[in-house]
């Protein structure tokens, strides 16, 4: 029987994974707050406690480091649903964050998205850490801002030497603000008064040149604030001050009037990735009759052997289909036989391992269907950045690169088609151009897509939408949407 968890993770930092810093079971276990049930699990690199209630799982991970500030271990914090074999707990929430706990740095605790919408949120100090690579998937996180922490950037402390954003100290006379520079408010609540500065500065300082540091912010106030594209910074005052200002950097000539100077820092707002894949309808141009494709452990599609693959899925003339190559894959919640052939149907559910996709069917000419469900190739966005995306995009764009499958193709019976096939014509190079389409960051969480090429076309999948709309012109996506290429579907998505 499955029982839901609050999962705590305590244990070696990042690249310490070969020291001796293991934690001891026995240090944790007077950290545990009187009434609380927890139970431990020891890993090679570290040790699972597990609650019952979601306010002890935080209590405990905030004491390992408040209570010992000699402690390096690093804290991360999950949930989900977990089953006990064997005298030994096990599931999703424990599997996809073994390989996440190798990102953590020294005296930091991070929780998962799970967490995040099953705690109270606005009663603790966090940040936004984005999205993190696993061998199974990709994991939002946060992390917890502790007492005494402040996590500023690095390049944002390198920049203090360039001399080029104010820092405004609350009750202290601001100092002159200049075109081009940021402003970092400090000791503002974020009230009437803040808004008025903001205003007042603002027909100098646009929005993602403005920074606010702040010990704890509601979600109303903090969607308020950066989804603007303007920055924060979760930290005291005094600490953050201090932490600007250590003696591992160089600080140049701080005004008179008490007012600091930083350079200008593009930090990453939004992330471009591949989400998933599109089917093109057959008969296709009366060339194509059916083709293939691959699904590997990695979560990428393409084309490789029966040795070598996961799952592979087959459009033709009598249908759509999928086949298992290796056990372990479930559809529709159901054991998938290995080697036998399986139709799709719309909203079908495809589980490997410890991967989701989700069929959506019926989306509209000239595509049957689209497997949608796991990122794998990301790419960072700054606001104010364009990137091209297509086989050869200029600069540095998103490559979708040609990933053959020639052979994997079933030709119709046309001229066209031999002449196709001769020519070694794949999906990919009939289908996505070499500069195909363009993504541009407005401000967080707004993105300007434009069209590129003048025959081969781009569609979107609207939000509470299965139907896809073409993209003739201009097209202005908020928050996060999906961009179909050939047979690529992009994900786009602000990460703050």
């Amino acid at each position: 029987m499955k029982q839901l968890k609050v999962c705590v993770w305590v244990g070696k930092s990042k690249n310490q994974l070969q020291s001796a810093a293991k934690p001891a079971q026995s240090n944790l276990e007077g950290l545990i707050q009187q009434g609380s049930r927890a139970e431990f699990q020891l890993e090679d690199i570290g040790i699972w406690v597990l609650f019952t209630t979601i306010a002890d799982g935080i209590q405990f991970a905030q004491s390992v480091l408040e209570h010992n500030e000699n402690v390096q271990h690093s804290v991360l914090i999950t949930a989900g649903d977990l089953e006990l074999i064997e005298g030994k707990w096990s599931g999703w929430a424990l599997e996809c964050t073994k390989s996440l706990v190798r990102f953590l740095e020294p005296r930091q605790v991070w929780f998962t998205e799970t967490l995040f919408y099953l705690m109270d949120v606005d009663a603790l100090s966090w940040e936004n850490v984005g999205l993190v690579p696993t061998d199974l998937t990709s994991v939002r996180c946060f992390r917890m801002v502790i007492p005494g922490q402040s996590f500023v950037p690095t390049a944002l402390k390198r920049a203090i030497r360039e001399q080029n954003v104010t820092v405004c100290q609350r009750h202290q006379p601001m100092g002159p603000v200049e075109k081009g520079k940021h402003v970092v408010f400090v000791g503002y609540p974020y009230d009437r008064e803040l808004r008025s500065q903001v205003a007042r500065i603002g027909t100098v300082i646009p929005n993602d040149k403005m920074w606010l540091v702040l010990p704890r912010m509601e979600q109303k106030a903090r969607k308020a604030w950066t989804e603007l594209g303007r920055h924060l910074i979760i930290s005291e005052s005094d600490v953050f001050l201090k932490d600007i200002v250590r003696t591992d950097l160089t600080l140049m000539d701080m005004g008179s009037n008490g007012t600091l100077f930083l350079d200008p820092v593009k930090l990453s707002s939004g992330e471009v990735s591949v989400y998933g894949v599109a089917l093109p309808q057959v008969p296709m141009a009366r060339i194509i009759d059916g083709y293939t494709l691959d699904l590997f452990s990695n979560g990428e599609w393409g084309y490789g052997d029966e040795e070598t693959v996961v799952a592979r899925v087959a459009v033709n003339l009598d249908g759509k289909f999928i086949t298992a190559f290796k056990p372990d894959c479930r559809l529709n919640s159901r054991d998938m036989e290995v080697g036998k052939s399986y139709p799709l149907g719309n909203g079908a559910r495809l589980t490997i391992g410890r991967l989701t996709y989700r069929y959506i069917a019926d989306v509209g000419k000239p595509y049957c269907g689209l497997f949608l469900g796991e990122s794998t190739k990301r790419l960072a966005l700054s606001v104010g950045s364009r990137i091209e995306l297509g086989r050869q995009p200029v600069g540095n764009g998103f490559g979708l690169p040609d990933r053959g499958g020639a052979e994997r193709i079933q030709w119709g019976q046309s001229v066209q088609a031999q002449t196709a096939k001769q020519n070694k014509l794949t999906l990919d190079r009939a289908l996505t151009g070499r500069q195909h389409v363009s993504v541009t960051v407005q401000t967080v969480g707004r993105f300007l897509i434009a069209p590129m090429h003048d025959k081969l076309p781009t569609f979107i999948l609207p939000v509470a939408s299965q139907r896809l709309q073409r993209v003739a012109s201009e097209l202005l996506i908020k928050d996060e949407g999906l961009i179909i290429v050939g047979t690529n579907v992009i994900r786009i998505a602000k990460t703050q």
